[in-house]
C-alpha cells in the first residue's frame, strides 16, 4: 500500500517558489495610472439588490437613532445573538471568496477606486462595528421592514426629528414589502416620514411576496396580468398620495418614482462588504443584475 501511495505521489509536480513568483505580474505599478484604473474598475463587484436585516442600535432623542445590518439568510431576518448561528456561519463561509474586497487592501489607489464607487458606508454585525460599502446605483432592501414600520422606538425617530446616521441622507434606491405601500393600509401612514428622513431618495420599490410572485412568474394562475396590473395601480396611487402630502405638509419632499420589484429567484444573493477590527472580509454571494 505505502508502495502504491510512493508511486502515485512520484508522478505529481508541485509548485516551487520560482514558479509562484511566475505568476505575479510585476511590472504592474509601473503601467500607465489609466490602465492601472481601468484594470481595477474591471475588478470591480457587479451592482446588485443588498437584502438586509435591520436591528436597532441605539434609539435617544439627544444622542440619536442608529441601526446595524446584518445579512439575511432564507429569505428571513437574521436572528440577532452575540454568537452567529451556524447557518449564518455557513453562509458567510460560502460567499467569503466572492466578493472584490480584496481591492480595499492591495493599494491605496485600488481602495480609492472601490470607495468611489461604493462609497455608501453602512453599520454591520452585532455592535455597528462592522462597515458595509454599498453604491448608489443599489438597491437597499430592509427584509424586516414590516416589524421594524411598528416598532415604537423606529416611528419615533421617524416623526420626531432623532439625528440620524449619515447613510440615510444618501440612499437613493429602497426596497419595502408592497403591502406597506398600499394606501391606507396599517403602514402607510409612516411612509411619508420614512421619505422625508430619506431626502437621496428616488426609488421607491414594492417587494412581491416570493410565493405569488412564483405563481406569476410560472403562470399558474389565471388574471396575472390583471393582478400585476392592480398591483402597478396600488403603486401609482401610492406616488400620487405621496405628491399631495407633500404639497399640503412638506413642500421639500422629494417624491421618489414608486414601482414593482418582483424577487422570485434572488434570495441569499446579497453582496457586502464587512470590515472588522481593520480587517476586511467578504461576505458575498454571486451578484445578480439590478432590477428595474
Amino acid at each position: 500500500m505505502a508502495n502504491d501511495i510512493t508511486a502515485l505521489l512520484g508522478g505529481l509536480s508541485f509548485p516551487t517558489d520560482e514558479d509562484r513568483e511566475s505568476d505575479s505580474f510585476k511590472l504592474f505599478p509601473a503601467l500607465p495610472t489609466e490602465l492601472r484604473l481601468k484594470v481595477w474598475a474591471h475588478a470591480l463587484p457587479s451592482l446588485t439588490v443588498l437584502r438586509l436585516t435591520a436591528h436597532i442600535l441605539v434609539s435617544d432623542p439627544t444622542f440619536g437613532f442608529y441601526l446595524t445590518f446584518f445579512m439575511t439568510v432564507d429569505g428571513k431576518a437574521t436572528l440577532v445573538t452575540v454568537i452567529p448561528s451556524m447557518i449564518r456561519r455557513q453562509v458567510d463561509l460560502g460567499m467569503y471568496e466572492q466578493r472584490a474586497i480584496a481591492l480595499l487592501r492591495v493599494s491605496k489607489e485600488s481602495r480609492e477606486v472601490y470607495l468611489e464607487n461604493f462609497p455608501i458606508s453602512l453599520p454591520f454585525a452585532l455592535r455597528g462595528v462592522g462597515r458595509l460599502y454599498m453604491s448608489r446605483k443599489e438597491v437597499l432592501h430592509f427584509s424586516n421592514f414590516s416589524d421594524l414600520i411598528h416598532n415604537r422606538l423606529f416611528q419615533q425617530a421617524l416623526k420626531g426629528g432623532y439625528r440620524l446616521q449619515t447613510w440615510w441622507a444618501e440612499i437613493e434606491k429602497l426596497a419595502i414589502p408592497i403591502t406597506s405601500l398600499i394606501v391606507k393600509g396599517k403602514d402607510w401612514e409612516h411612509i411619508p416620514a420614512l421619505c422625508q428622513r430619506l431626502p437621496a431618495l428616488t426609488e421607491l420599490k414594492g417587494v412581491m411576496w416570493d410565493r405569488f410572485q412564483d405563481v406569476i412568474d410560472n403562470g399558474n394562475a389565471e388574471g396575472t396580468k390583471t393582478i400585476k396590473d392592480a398591483m402597478n395601480a396600488q403603486l401609482r396611487n401610492a406616488e400620487h398620495e405621496l405628491s399631495r402630502y407633500r404639497d399640503e405638509n412638506d413642500q421639500s419632499l422629494v417624491v421618489p418614482e414608486i414601482r414593482l420589484m418582483p424577487t422570485s429567484g434572488i434570495l441569499l444573493r446579497w453582496p457586502f462588504v464587512f470590515c472588522y477590527n481593520f480587517h476586511d472580509y467578504s461576505l458575498a454571494a454571486p451578484a445578480i443584475p439590478i432590477l428595474d
